[in-house]
């Protein structure tokens, strides 16, 4: 569509006598398309403006970044979700319904640094996890310096190799430095078929954390390097 139809069409839908314009019944909305890296500049400005302390805000604070809950999803009958297995289908199903049962509880939040991925192969480890999401980044994004936390797959101690060792159980964590990275990350390697394999593409949404378990860990942290500060004036006061 030539730059002024398409206007023509975004205004038709506005207008208020006859309706507007309608499919099936229902009135459409539209607006006019931007650029691909327009779109990501502008996804990224809105995640800055929703977040805690920027800037003022409509609507009651959001502590628990819930705003971050629909990042990932695909729509089962949209052009994403075209070559998708059912198994993957069945797997976003069951990872919503996970995130909005543990979002019901008020101490439960999403990360805006830590990413959960499923579907890791069998034969990716933590090093090769880490690498490919540092790469997907510096891909989306080339003036930036992407900095990995750190990256972690969970085991099955119940299921050994052939090695003796525990099997992957296909589920991942890799948390950056910075939230703009991390959702660089998610919108350069959700639902890709070139990343991991056609049947079974990486299936990534921001993790959910519980707070209790977050301070906690602080605590812990805290502790033991308070005792290593003790121990090294100690060692510099004897030396």
């Amino acid at each position: 569509v030539e730059g002024g139809g398409a206007k023509a069409a975004v205004d038709a839908t506005t207008k208020v006598e006859g309706g507007g314009v309608k499919v099936a019944g229902r009135r459409v909305a539209l607006a006019l398309a931007v650029s691909a890296s327009e779109a990501a500049s502008l996804a990224t400005q809105r995640t800055k403006d929703a977040a805690p302390g920027k800037g003022k805000r409509d609507g009651p604070r959001d502590n628990r970044n819930l705003y971050l809950a629909s990042e990932g999803a695909i729509h089962e009958e949209g052009p994403a979700s075209q070559g998708v297995s059912q198994g993957d289908i069945m797997k976003r199903r069951r990872a919503k319904e996970e995130q909005a049962l543990k979002l019901k509880n008020p101490n439960f939040f999403i990360s805006k640094t830590r990413l959960q991925v499923r579907n890791v192969p069998p034969e990716v480890d933590q090093k090769e996890l880490k690498k490919i999401f540092l790469e997907a980044v510096k891909k989306r994004a080339t003036q930036a310096n992407p900095r990995v936390m750190h990256a972690k797959l969970l085991y099955d101690p119940t299921r050994p190799d052939a090695d003796g060792k525990p099997r992957s159980r296909g589920i991942g964590f890799v948390e950056f430095a910075d939230h703009e990275h991390a959702l660089a990350a998610l919108r350069s390697l959700n639902n890709n078929p070139d990343v991991f394999n056609k049947a079974r593409r990486p299936i990534i949404e921001f993790a959910v954390e519980d707070a209790r378990a977050v301070k906690k860990l602080e605590r812990r942290k805290d502790g033991l390097k308070q005792k290593q500060d003790q121990y090294d004036a100690d060692r510099k006061a004897k030396g």
